[in-house]
This record gives structure tokens, sequence and C-alpha cells, in this order.
């Protein structure tokens, strides 16, 4: 159940980090320090929020590269559900980074409906991670696994 709502989840505490920046550079929510009795001013803001974005960028990579690399293939074909919006996420260069390697090893899996969910998923996250990818990375390993596949059932 967690693999299926992780990409709400992540979307959603990226939301509120968006609302809480809105309402800081609205004046509607303000930071006091207490220990210096100072308030923060905009910049501090913008820091405030790239290194909350950057925490949680990390902390949803964790826990998605652990799904991913779940030993129950009904885990990770439950991650394959969402994975274009945790492409969103994450952008593309992380989702290159990462997402996508683990996914190729998808096509390796005994499991069958892994690799079922496997093509009908990347569709989306090569649309995500865009064209360079698919053609240097995505196009030939997907050739081989189609080719290999029938090469098996032909022998």
């Amino acid at each position: 159940m967690y693999a299926c709502c992780i990409s709400l989840l992540a979307t959603s505490a990226s939301r509120f980090l968006d609302i809480a920046q809105a309402l800081r550079a609205n004046g509607s929510l303000s930071y006091t320090d207490e220990e210096t009795e100072n308030t923060f001013n905009e910049g501090v803001y913008d820091a405030l929020y790239d290194s909350g974005r950057q925490e949680l960028l990390t902390a949803f990579q964790d826990h998605v590269v652990a799904l991913l690399a779940d030993p129950e293939s009904s885990v990770r074909r439950a991650l394959l559900g969402s994975i274009t919006s945790l492409c969103v996420f994450f952008g593309r260069q992380r989702s290159n980074d990462f997402l996508l390697s683990h996914l190729i090893t998808y096509l390796n899996d005994r499991d069958w409906m892994l690799r079922c969910a496997f093509f009908e998923s990347i569709v989306g996250v090569a649309t995500f991670v865009g064209g360079p990818s698919l053609e240097v990375y995505i196009l030939p390993l997907l050739t081989q696994a189609i080719t290999g596949n029938i090469l098996k059932q032909s022998n």
C-alpha cells in the first residue's frame, strides 16, 4: 500500500512546502528566531525553501529506492503504477540518475507481470526524461529485452 501511495505523499509534501513559501512571501506567515529575536528576511526564506526542498527530495529518494529494490515483485509493480508522478516530483536529473537505472533492472526479472508493468509504465518515464535518454539508454535495452524474449520463445 505504501508503494501505491508514495507518489501522492511526495506530491502533498511538496505542495505543503510550496504553500509555506507562498505564505512567507505574502507576509501571512512569518518566522522569527526566538533565540536572537530577529525576523528573517526574504533571502533566508529562499534558503529555507531550498534546503527544505533538498531534504524532501532526499528523504523520498531513500524510500523510493528501497521500494524499487524490494524483494517482492508486487511492491515493485505497485510502485510502477505511479512512477510518472514520481518522475515529475524528482525532476528530470534525479529521474535519470536513480529511477531509470533501477527500473531497467526489471527487464531481467523472472516475474512476467513485473516486466509487463514495466512496459506499460516506461512510456511515461521516457516522455519525462526526454529524447536523449530514450534514444541512448531506454530504446536499446527495450530492443534487447524484446528480441531476447522472442529468441527464447522460438528456441
